[in-house]
């Protein structure tokens, strides 16, 4: 193995850490491979490299993501050769060696997932010929400056750059001149959140306007910004590759800028804007309003209390949404908003936390296949459902108030997963004499709902059901007789059951059928003999 080039230790299991490897391999195999070009260490569970490393000279790729090292050996910055270094998911790494600035061959450096390493050498100013950076670190008082991003000009792929409450001021960050940086693709900015409360808003605005990045790049995130609003630059539809942002923790802002002109836009998430109460048109900006976007997340706004679609006239005029396809809002406990009737390509609905959310025109949204309802108080049925014809998925949690899902009558017909939980007040599951549960059901989960006395006048209907769970529903009385085939039966903790039906397991009016049940489990029911 003395001419050995290329040594790829391949992780036995999936996961990070899981594995093992012997120090025989470290100290004694690895530094007598002198040719060796190529080494990875990724995924395996050690926590230093031997210092006899450096012995590799001609060495130019090192792979050591997802171990455990806390530091490199400083005989690693003897490695001039060295033109790949991965330390992607080292959690431990606290720091990197002082005299990194000696492999000036050093092209890709990727440091993300390092969440222990607060600070960076001086001397990362010298790996002029850096291609990759995934991080840097911008230190306090003589530590390392935002202008040293200016010498590396041929930065590509993702930057993130923290401890950006570092920089004494807007010249600092107008000099890394990161809008030159052409090749950039994902910009992620972060500030540490002030808890003192002793930055200054308007200082952070001209920083943040000053690290305007390339105008072709394709992702950019913002956290813990401490401005009042966001620079012109964030918005401006002259970005005509953006197709993700992420802006996160800015707790001062007041308000949202005008995303909706990015004609790229696929996916936005914002959440944690505390200063923000009311959502506009400005939102929504000019012209054709989020055109491309298919995915948003608004989440932790607790001081939201409005979110206007139009300028006042009808719905005609609102600002749209012609292909979002998933919508999530969580936590947004002030907000009284009505969904609009626009959103003609939504297949995803997630609402959780929020309070006060109006869901009269829930049921308009014709192209809706999973639906998600947590913690909406107020929510006492599901009436008017008819109209989502295509709607699959369904399931409700914490909803104290609802007390039934429909009345009378068979909707949606395309249901095949119905999950509730820890609805105290649901009574049953469809009221009146004719109500039945759509006959497509394949999965039916109740648990934790302990006002449930029956689940419907009948469920002879469904015939595809093969997944049927009720746990901790102490009231529950009975099932009633059904010919349905089930696969997977469980039933915890529901004391008050009088007795399990014939046709629980296979179809009472074909006696030459077969039992399908593949798993039965039965706990914590505290049963007299007769239940089964």
């Amino acid at each position: 193995m003395m001419g050995l080039r290329t040594f790829l230790a391949i992780p036995l299991m999936s996961g990070h850490c899981r594995n093992h490897i012997s120090s025989k391999v470290l100290q004694d195999l690895v530094p007598e491979l002198k040719c060796l070009r190529v080494l990875s260490l990724s995924g395996y569970h050690f926590m230093e490299l031997p210092n006899s490393i450096g012995a590799l000279k001609h060495l130019r790729y090192l792979n050591l993501s997802h171990t455990r090292i806390e530091r490199l050996p400083n005989s690693v910055t003897e490695i001039l050769n060295l033109q790949t270094l991965l330390l992607n998911g080292c959690f431990y790494l606290i720091e990197l060696p002082s005299g990194i600035g000696k492999l000036i061959n050093l092209q890709c450096l990727d440091i993300s997932g390092t969440g222990e390493l607060e600070e960076m050498p001086l001397e990362i100013g010298n790996l002029a010929y850096l291609h990759t950076l995934t991080k840097f670190i911008v230190g306090k008082d003589n530590g390392l400056k935002i202008t040293e991003l200016n010498k590396f000009s041929h930065l590509s792929g993702m930057l993130h750059i923290s401890g950006i409450e570092n920089v004494l001021n807007f010249r600092e960050a107008e000099f890394a001149n990161l809008k030159e940086k052409q090749r950039l693709e994902e910009l992620d900015l972060e500030w540490a959140i002030d808890s003192s409360g002793s930055r200054n808003p308007r200082d952070e605005v001209q920083v943040l306007n000053s690290l305007r990045p390339p105008q072709n790049l394709l992702r950019l995130s913002i956290k813990s910004f401490g401005g009042t609003e966001f620079p012109s630059w964030i918005g401006d539809p002259t970005f005509t590759n953006m197709a993700r942002i992420n802006l996160w923790n800015c707790r001062n802002i007041m308000s949202l800028p005008p995303l909706g002109q990015l004609p790229s836009l696929e996916e936005l998430s914002i959440g944690g804007m505390n200063g923000l109460k009311r959502v506009g048109m400005e939102f929504h900006g000019d012209g054709s309003s989020f055109a491309s976007l298919k995915t948003l997340t608004i989440e932790n706004m607790l001081e939201w209390e409005q979110w206007s679609w139009s300028h006042g006239q009808n719905e005609e005029t609102a600002g749209t949404f012609p292909n979002l396809r998933k919508l999530k809002l969580g936590n947004c406990p002030k907000l009284v908003c009505k969904l609009p009737s626009c959103l003609q390509s939504l297949r995803e609905l997630s609402i959780a936390s929020c309070h006060k959310a109006v869901l009269g025109s829930l049921y308009d949204i014709t192209s809706l296949t999973t639906l998600y309802i947590s913690d909406v108080s107020g929510l006492v049925s599901l009436q008017h459902m008819e109209k989502l014809v295509a709607l699959e998925d369904l399931t409700i949690q914490a909803c104290n108030q609802l007390k039934y899902l429909w009345k009378d009558g068979g909707k949606l017909a395309c249901l095949k997963h119905l999950d509730i939980s820890f609805c105290w007040q649901l009574e049953s599951l469809v009221e009146g004499k004719e109500g039945q549960l759509p006959c497509n059901l394949k999965v039916l989960k109740i648990s934790d709902c302990n006002g449930l006395v029956k689940l419907a006048n009948g469920l002879d209907n469904l015939s595809s059901l093969r997944d049927l769970s009720i746990s901790f529903c102490q009231k529950l009385l009975s099932f009633p007789a059904a010919g349905y085939l089930l696969r997977h039966l469980e039933i915890q903790g529901c004391d008050s059951l009088d007795y399990m039906p014939m046709g629980i397991t296979s179809d009472v009016n074909d006696m030459n059928q077969t039992s399908q049940l593949e798993t039965l489990k039965i706990g914590y029911c505290n049963w007299p003999a007769q239940v089964v």
